[in-house]
């Protein structure tokens, strides 16, 4: 492993908040920092000569597969990936992940360099901010159109003929604004649910 390599090691090793892991060609465990190693060493005692496979969700090994070969057939070049991994007591946090293939001083690939960290929470608040999109938009599309349909509706049957100038226009004017609201309620009940965060 190159100097450079060694020294990121080292420095990505001392923080709590990234998970770094290192696999060989056969896809074993070559090394682990100690953020990995405190937060999945529920799965073994010892990573290190394991395979990287067995703590990956079944449904995620297919992409994993094909980022490591991207990974391969691009050298010094990083792919990301979302990774689920099992968590002590059940169930599976989600981890985003950089891979990037190493070579050795004599150029020859060794292995693939894994940094990672843990992004459950943020799916998370990402979820609840998803489900208060919908419930304002369920008040727009339900709570506040049916009074504007309310007054679009009366407006639409009152007799103007024997009104002054002033109170037709009056009634006119909050006809369109009425129809406005409308217009812009109905184009905030359509946008699209945020995804990673963006409102579409």
């Amino acid at each position: 492993m190159q100097n450079g390599q060694k020294y990121l090691l080292k420095l990505l090793d001392s923080m709590s908040d990234f998970y770094l892991i290192v696999i060989d060609m056969q896809g074993n465990y070559t090394y682990v920092n100690k953020a990995f190693s405190e937060r999945f060493g529920f799965i073994t005692n010892n990573f290190i000569g394991k395979t990287c496979m067995e703590d990956v969700h079944p449904e995620d090994a297919p992409e994993v597969y094909r980022v490591v070969e991207d990974c391969m057939s691009a050298p010094g070049q990083f792919r990301s990936i979302i990774i689920r991994k099992p968590v002590k007591g059940g169930g599976y946090a989600t981890t985003d992940w950089d891979f990037v293939a190493l070579k050795n001083e004599a150029g020859v690939m060794e292995g693939v360099m894994c940094i990672g960290y843990e992004v459950s929470e943020l799916l998370d608040q990402i979820e609840l901010k998803n489900r208060t999109i919908e419930r304002l938009q369920f008040i727009q599309s339900h709570e506040v159109r049916k009074p504007v349909a309310n007054i679009l509706g009366l407006i639409d049957i009152i007799d103007t003929t024997n009104l002054d100038a002033n109170t037709k226009f009056a009634i006119q004017r909050i006809g369109e604004s009425a129809e406005q609201l409308d217009q812009i309620l109905h184009d905030l009940a359509g946008r699209k649910r945020c995804k990673g965060g963006d409102e579409q």
